[in-house]
């Protein structure tokens, strides 16, 4: 028998790229379940606000929500100082249409509101540097076609940053 160990680097995945803001992500698509848009007229009657969290009634069930931009906005500028705070209507209504990656982290279900959903591909895994070890979003990083890199999300670590089994 022969045996063969490969790198962390030399692992590919089939992965779904999305974008919040102008970066560009991706999550793993076997951490993927459904893709949901919802169009703008149906907005107001599909996301619901419970306490404080936002959460998507499909199928006869509440699937909590986390917006990715949210997720990645620590509430600090560049200094480290922290944001001023403005309080702001629901800005989900602002929007054309919403797009959804609900996803499974564990046996927890939840769903990401992201700005675009651009396309599947196989990635390359690349590992995170020293200084983003730290933080619980991201699983590791990839180098897209045009030579931009994309992290990956770590789904579990952003359902632990945002508490979400908590509600």
């Amino acid at each position: 028998s022969i045996k063969i160990k490969l790198p962390l680097t030399l692992a590919i995945i089939p992965s779904l790229l999305l974008s919040a803001g102008k970066e560009k992500f991706s999550i793993p698509q076997v951490n993927l379940v459904e893709l949901v848009r919802i169009a703008k007229s149906e907005i107001s009657s599909r996301i619901e606000k419970i306490g404080n969290a936002m959460v998507i009634r499909l199928r006869d069930r509440l699937l909590p929500l986390v917006k990715l931009s949210d997720v990645l906005d620590d509430g600090k500028d560049s200094k480290g100082n922290p944001l001023e705070k403005k309080k702001k209507k629901n800005v989900l209504e602002d929007l054309e249409e919403v797009n959804i990656a609900v996803v499974m982290a564990g046996s927890f279900q939840y769903g990401v509101i992201v700005d675009e959903l651009l396309d599947s591909s196989e990635i390359v895994v690349k590992p995170l540097g020293q200084h983003l070890k730290k933080c619980k979003a991201y699983a590791g990083a990839t180098i897209l076609g045009d030579g931009r890199v994309a992290l990956i999300l770590d789904l579990a670590g952003i359902s632990d940053m945002m508490k979400l089994a908590d509600i």
